[in-house]
């Protein structure tokens, strides 16, 4: 599932306003040519997710446009953590 980032944003702000913490697992991915969602918001939204993945790309805005392998490779590794193996 994939989650705006303004709507990832104004969740984390009203989390914030209600002094509430996000628990559940979070990913950010930090793209470093993005100047809409700059990647400094992922110093503000570990201070509200307690189970925050950073993960830094060199794309900007519309990284799964941009670079959609490393895009894809992110994301994969990222779910792949929550997998159990038998």
């Amino acid at each position: 599932m994939y989650v705006s980032p303004w709507i990832a944003s104004r969740a984390i702000s009203a989390a914030a306003e209600a002094d509430h913490k996000i628990h559940e697992p979070v990913l950010f991915f930090a793209c470093q040519k993005d100047y809409i969602c700059v990647p400094v918001l992922s110093g503000r939204m570990s201070e509200q997710c307690k189970n925050l993945t950073v993960k830094d790309l060199d794309a900007g805005h519309w990284a799964m446009l941009e670079v959609p392998d490393q895009f894809n490779a992110g994301l994969l590794e990222w779910l792949n953590g929550f997998v159990v193996k038998a």
